[in-house]
């Protein structure tokens, strides 16, 4: 899980902004997550590799934290616990 881990801080901390531009994609590529990048940039989830589908967020918290992470729906709860 450190990877997953230091995806979503890099994707909070170093002011990259939210939109999962150029700048962020060479910055969090330099730091060793490639993979996820690649996976976020085809669509997919960065942590599960899970296709997104349009509408599987409940709250528009979910759907910020996707606009600054590219989780799913599935790997947010994991991450930060599923709020009732």
């Amino acid at each position: 899980m450190p990877r997953i881990e230091e995806f979503r801080k890099v994707a909070y901390m170093k002011g990259l902004g939210s939109k999962f531009d150029e700048a962020k994609a060479k910055a969090l590529t330099f730091m060793g997550l490639g993979e996820e990048v690649a996976r976020a940039e085809a669509g997919l989830c960065p942590t599960c590799g899970k296709v997104i589908e349009e509408g599987e967020f409940r709250d528009e918290k979910s759907k910020k934290e996707y606009s600054i992470s590219r989780m799913c729906q599935e790997c947010q709860d994991c991450i930060f616990g599923k709020e009732s």
